[in-house]
């Protein structure tokens, strides 16, 4: 997504934030008709094994206290609330492979990454990781973009790569009872991406064999148009438009960037389109039995901006119609902000600023890099804003019985923090990964909220 990130954040974010920790678990939690249950945010914890220039990209919870991080060249694996030391995946010493995680259950895990090009994948039985293997299948310069894992040994991961004539096309890859297999061509996809270039940047798998996934592709005209493919019982189905959105669609670019399905035949997009004045404007859309509905503007951010420029970095889904979502938008001032917004039985509420982000913002960029959800109306989220002097500030705030609470700054990391991922197992349990620029004298953290007592 354009503009979504100054440089305080580094393109690892885009690799990463995208539908990872939304879609490990998507549906894992049935909705809650009321929560009284309220978590408490604790001091950064610093990854045993990791240093400077390092940072937490990726992290899934699968369970409360089990969970999974990975990173600049490492993955660690938290086991009853104890993490271990983070260390290379086998076979990648020395690499600087950006290790994204999903795990479906406790003690069963994938990652996939990239380096130089190339892409890696493992996984994780018992906090064992296996030796990192390189996907077959793929051109040069490829990139993972996206990762999900549904069921205990399966998972799917997708990006893109350079396919012949100078053409990048996207691809999914997968994993079937604990064994990846051979990278393919999103079906489908060719023959709509003409203007050769393309990119998958979202995926939710809700079961074994039973995922969806979306991202652009550029069409004869070389405009930007966003996609949306299935996978149901094992096959792939072709991808296709997301319906309506190359009507909205003016300003010639538009993503699919956040998924999270609730169930094989539930899910939630959300992305980014151009109108006629060139207007960067998010959108939500849902998909019921199988079939898409139309797109539609996100109410209430936009009327908060002069010249609107929204866009959605995250859908996060606990159950059918009950869903968080969060990025930026630009404010009649002109600053970048950060923005959440709720779901609640099938309809959206108007998005909002992040409570208590606005003002210290004064150094005009904000967002919410994350969010995670596990019953109706009970999320956390993660982000960053900027202050004069050009640091940026790292944050995380909670959705309790559908309302959203203070952002709570989060300080002790460094300089230039960024927080990358939120993964909740539980109401009120979740766990943060965030890091410090190369640099600084950072490293890599995790943050826990556990519940209060």
């Amino acid at each position: 997504m354009r503009g979504r990130l100054p440089a305080i954040a580094a393109t690892a974010a885009a690799l990463v934030i995208g539908s990872v920790l939304a879609a490990a678990g998507g549906g894992a939690s049935q909705a809650m008709a009321s929560s009284t249950q309220t978590g408490t945010w604790g001091k950064p914890q610093r990854l045993p094994g990791t240093g400077p220039g390092t940072a937490v990209l990726s992290v899934s919870c699968s369970a409360a206290g089990d969970c999974a991080a990975g990173g600049t060249g490492f993955v660690d694996s938290e086991t009853n609330g104890k993490w271990g030391k983070a260390k290379p995946v086998p076979g990648t010493s020395g690499l600087g492979v950006q290790w994204s995680v999903s795990c479906a259950v406790p003690g069963d895990c994938g990652a996939a990454g990239d380096d130089g090009g190339v892409v890696y994948v493992s996984g994780d039985r018992g906090g064992r990781w296996s030796l990192a293997e390189k996907v077959p299948g793929l051109g040069g310069n490829a990139t993972v973009s996206a990762l999900s894992c549904g069921a205990a040994g399966y998972c799917v991961a997708g990006g893109s790569y350079a396919g012949g004539s100078h053409r990048t096309q996207a691809f999914v890859v997968m994993r079937k009872n604990g064994t990846w297999g051979k990278a393919q061509q999103v079906p489908g996809l060719a023959a709509l991406n003409k203007g050769g270039y393309a990119s998958l940047s979202a995926l939710s798998c809700s079961s074994a064999g039973n995922c969806t996934g979306g991202g652009l592709y550029t069409d004869g005209t070389g405009a930007q148009q966003g996609f949306v493919v299935s996978q149901a019982d094992w096959k792939w189905h072709a991808a296709a438009g997301l319906p309506g959105l190359t009507g909205l669609n003016k300003g010639k670019y538009a993503q699919v960037s956040a998924m999270s399905c609730a169930s094989a035949r539930s899910c939630e997009t959300g992305g980014i389109y151009t109108d006629g004045g060139y207007n960067d404007t998010a959108f939500v859309a849902g998909s019921k039995n199988g079939a898409w509905g139309h797109p539609s503007r996100l109410g209430g951010i936009n009327g908060l901006s002069a010249a609107p420029s929204v866009g959605i970095d995250q859908i996060s889904c606990s159950s059918a119609g009950n869903c968080g979502a969060g990025g930026f938008f630009t404010d009649s001032g002109g600053r970048q902000q950060a923005f959440v917004a709720s779901e609640v039985d099938g309809k959206w509420k108007p998005g909002e600023a992040v409570p208590g982000t606005v003002t210290p913002n004064t150094g005009l960029s904000a967002l919410v890099a994350s969010v995670s959800c596990r019953s109706k109306g009970n999320c956390a989220a993660g982000g960053l804003y900027t202050v004069v002097s050009g640091h940026s500030v790292v944050f995380v705030v909670s959705e309790v019985n559908g309302t959203w609470g203070q952002a709570k700054e989060i300080s002790g990391v460094g300089d230039y923090e960024t927080l990358y991922s939120v993964s909740c197992a539980a109401e009120a349990s979740c766990v943060a990964g965030l890091g410090a620029r190369p640099e600084s004298a950072g490293g890599s953290y995790v943050l826990a909220e556990r519940p209060r007592r």
